[in-house]
């Protein structure tokens, strides 16, 4: 599995790219982090979750 070394894309924004492998599978995965940003990630993620166990029920 290759090994991804996080990337500077823009100066507005932080992102990175990783592998990931779960099972055998190989997941490549991008993550996107806006500077200015007013949300925690813990708070995003629990919004994330919330929603999605809206959508369900």
């Amino acid at each position: 599995m290759p090994n991804s070394k996080p990337v500077k894309m823009n100066s507005n924004a932080d992102t990175c790219r990783f592998d990931k492998r779960i099972g055998g599978i190989v997941y490549d995965i991008g993550v996107y982090f806006k500077k200015d940003a007013t949300e925690t990630m813990e708070k995003k993620i629990t919004r994330l979750i919330k929603n999605d166990m809206e959508a369900v029920s």
